[in-house]
């Protein structure tokens, strides 16, 4: 067998929640964040959140405390202060403004990292992930923009290791931090900066195609797209107009049930918890981006940044409990499609009327790990305890679950 490893692990766990034999064949439950396809995958067990999430344990090392019950920290993790900002020069050709791109420059041009963990894009195409060090400015520029597909981000720092740097910054995902935190006493790194982004569910490059195809008149030139706040799908064209769609409007049938894999409707963690400082967009109004400032090592992040940012206030708008109670009753019913008209009607009414800004985000967070809890008990039920962590448990508990 070649050493290009599908992501499987010492436990393979099939849909009635048993234990499998210690197969590489395709796993049901996994991120592709990478650990797998680098020279540490004998530490899965220690670092997959899927195996086993260790939140608490890494949060009480990080933090020297854990997350305060009922409070957003209950949803976004442990946090010292949260912003909505953007760059007061945008990057040209930066899905938004550009603020992760030029953290991690300025991580560089300040000589306090010797290399980038980035995700460019496979040459010849747009979108499929390319996990690498990027040890110029001109390399992170180059990998800007969101690429929503499986990522083996992880795989990349055995990358760093072999080129010997000591400082690096790692960009990735919720499931990706937290198998770096994981087994970041073991690594080789005098200094490792954790910037995070925010994730509401990836797909694979495959269905990825496919989805732009479904959702674009035209999906060649789509350059950039995101799953946006106002209830619509934002995707910008190499012309530069930008084609919306709203989420109601989606047509799931012919996308497939099976789009979303197992891993993202098995996650606690799309505000990337673990992470030094997190920036999206889920908490905030556009054109800004939402800034999470977790540890000392963000506060510096942030400083860094602040001078080159512009801000506006944190919006609340609209009662989140009520939505994501609507969203968990629904659970227990048959899935309705509507028509045409009253999806695009019902678009109308909540780009206008529905949650917005830290509302959004918190109404978001707990609908999305409702669906997934449900999913777990229908498929994983074994494996409940192991997958759900505590945080995430006290908040769907009060809607009943």
């Amino acid at each position: 067998m070649s050493q290009t490893y599908e992501p499987n692990l010492p436990i393979q766990v099939s849909r009635k929640g048993d234990v499998a034999s210690n197969r590489l064949d395709k796993p049901l439950m996994c991120s592709r964040c990478g650990l797998c396809y680098a020279n540490r995958r004998e530490q899965l067990p220690d670092a997959c959140v899927f195996v086993g999430n260790r939140y608490e344990e890494i949060e009480l090392r990080l933090h020297g405390r854990g997350r305060v019950p009922t409070s957003d920290e209950d949803m976004f993790g442990i946090f010292q202060h949260m912003y909505t900002a953007r760059l007061k020069q945008p990057v040209e050709g930066a899905q938004w403004s550009g603020i992760m791109s030029t953290a991690a420059s300025m991580l560089l041009k300040n000589n306090m990292v010797d290399g980038v963990i980035v995700v460019d894009n496979v040459p010849g195409t747009r979108f499929k992930p390319m996990p690498r060090v990027a040890t110029t400015v001109e390399e992170i520029f180059a990998a800007k923009g969101n690429k929503p597909c499986l990522s083996q981000n992880v795989s990349a720092i055995e990358e760093a290791e072999k080129r010997g740097l000591k400082r690096i910054a790692f960009i990735g995902n919720g499931c990706q931090t937290h198998a770096v935190r994981a087994i970041q006493d073991t690594l080789p790194f005098e200094k490792v900066y954790f910037l995070g982004l925010p994730c509401t569910d990836v797909v694979t490059y495959q269905k990825w195609n496919k989805f732009l195809e479904v959702v674009s008149k035209s999906p060649s030139t789509v350059v950039h797209l995101e799953f946006m706040p106002d209830y619509r799908v934002w995707m910008k064209h190499e012309d530069g107009h930008i084609e919306k769609i709203g989420f109601f409007e989606l047509d799931l049938d012919k996308m497939g049930a099976d789009i979303f894999p197992d891993s993202c409707l098995s996650c606690f963690d799309y505000a990337n918890a673990l992470s030094d400082i997190t920036i999206g967009y889920l908490g905030a109004i556009m054109p800004y981006q939402w800034i999470t400032v977790r540890t000392k090592v963000g506060e510096e992040l942030f400083e860094m940044l602040r001078p080159h940012l512009e801000f506006t206030p944190l919006v609340e708008k609209g009662d989140y409990h009520r939505a994501v109670q609507l969203s968990v009753d629904m659970l227990s019913k048959p899935p309705r499609k509507l028509p045409k008209w009253g999806a695009k009607l019902l678009t109308f009414v909540v780009r206008h009327r529905g949650l917005k800004g830290i509302n959004f985000a918190r109404g978001t967070l707990t609908m999305k790990w409702a669906r997934n809890l449900d999913h777990i008990r229908k498929n994983f039920p074994a494996h409940e305890d192991k997958l759900v962590p505590e945080f995430a448990k006290r908040v769907l508990k009060r809607y009943g679950m």
